[in-house]
């Protein structure tokens, strides 16, 4: 279920006064952003993740940066380039 679908689910508990909806409307919202930043903390870890797998085969070989685009000087430099570290760092991994 997306964020639309679980905020309608929501509505509809709270409009027809379902058991445990009868709380006020700042802890049905403040229940709904705990859900929402669950999610998107799940999203950025897959995120990274997939990143990572990127950085495995070499995808920063080609500028610019896909993470950050980049395409700059020293463009394998981390000192310049910070996703540089991670390149290296994961760069043929698991291969």
């Amino acid at each position: 279920m997306n964020i639309v679908e679980r905020l309608r689910a929501h509505q509809k508990k709270a409009q027809h006064g379902i058991s445990g909806y009868g709380k006020n409307l700042y802890e049905n919202v403040n229940e709904f952003c705990a859900e929402i930043y669950a999610d998107t903390g799940l999203a950025a870890d897959r995120i990274d993740a997939l990143e990572d797998e990127l950085f495995k085969i070499g995808r920063m070989e080609d500028s610019p940066c896909f993470v950050c685009g980049y395409n700059g000087p020293n463009y394998y430099q981390p000192s310049t380039h910070p996703c540089a570290e991670r390149h290296h760092a994961l760069k043929g991994k698991d291969q």
